[in-house]
C-alpha cells in the first residue's frame, strides 16, 4: 500500500485516504538499502536487505534478519534470534536469552579496538578458541 499524498492527488484527501495512509505507518514493510535511525529501534519482527545503523539501543522482541551488518552506539537487547550477515557492533552490551551463533570470524589478530573478536589457536582437529580483545 502507498501513502497519498495532496500535493499529488491535487485535492483533499478522503476519509479512507487519510486511514490508509496511518495503516502504512502500522504495517509491516520490506527494507532494501540501509536504514539509520537516530534513536532506539524497537522491532518485534523483520527482515532488512543491507545495513543497519542505529544512533541508540536495539530491541527486538522475535527474529530480526539482516543481511548486511548492524551497528548500533548503544545496547543490544533481543529476545529472539539476530542475525546478520557481515557482523554486529555495538558500544554498549549484548543481551540475549537464547544461543548466541559466531559464524565468519577471522582467523587472525585483529587490529580493531578493544571488543575485536577473532578465532585462534587450535584444541582439536578443527576446531579453534575465541578470542575477544580487552586492552
Amino acid at each position: 500500500m502507498a501513502l497519498t499524498y495532496r500535493s499529488v492527488k491535487g485535492s483533499a484527501l478522503t476519509n479512507l485516504e487519510l486511514d490508509n495512509n496511518f495503516r502504512h505507518f502500522t504495517g509491516s514493510h520490506s527494507i532494501t538499502g540501509s536504514i539509520t535511525v537516530t534513536g532506539d529501534i524497537s522491532a518485534t519482527t523483520g527482515s532488512i536487505s543491507g545495513s543497519l545503523i542505529v544512533s541508540g539501543g536495539l530491541t527486538t522482541t522475535n527474529d530480526l534478519d539482516v543481511t548486511g551488518s548492524i551497528k548500533t552506539t548503544s545496547n543490544i537487547i533481543t529476545a529472539g534470534s539476530l542475525t546478520t550477515v557481515t557482523g554486529i557492533t555495538a558500544s554498549g552490551s549484548i543481551n540475549h536469552t537464547g544461543s548466541i551463533n559466531l559464524s565468519g570470524l577471522p582467523t587472525t589478530e585483529s587490529l580493531a579496538s578493544i571488543g575485536g573478536v577473532w578465532l585462534s589457536g587450535s584444541t582439536g582437529a578443527s576446531s579453534k578458541y575465541l578470542v575477544v580483545r580487552t586492552a
